[in-house]
């Protein structure tokens, strides 16, 4: 397979729809029924981002709740925060940087 549709295939493989639903859009030959899969896959993604922030919610909780009662519990010493890796890119070294920088 080449051209639109190779690439289009890869695209969808990357965003996670499902290779029957791949082969289902490229083979389709109404627009709305290629609108209404990528309309479909959309919505899964959309939802699993939901879940995804959820979870993330969920861990800032637990883990601020318990370093409140950590530090509830020690004495007020200040720590070091754990500096990023040299030359290290990430998304949360990132914002390590900007937290840092004010």
């Amino acid at each position: 397979m080449r051209g639109p549709n190779s690439k289009a295939a890869r695209a969808l493989l990357r965003q996670d729809m499902p290779l029957g639903e791949v082969r289902a859009v490229l083979e389709a030959a109404d627009p709305a029924v290629v609108h209404r899969y990528l309309e479909l896959h959309r919505e899964r993604l959309e939802e699993q981002i939901a879940e995804r922030r959820r979870v993330l919610d969920a861990v800032e909780r637990m883990l601020t709740e318990n370093l409140a009662a950590n530090d509830a519990k020690t004495s007020a010493r200040p720590r070091e925060p754990v500096q990023p890796s040299p030359g290290s890119s990430s998304a949360s070294d990132r914002l390590y940087r900007r937290m840092r920088s004010g």
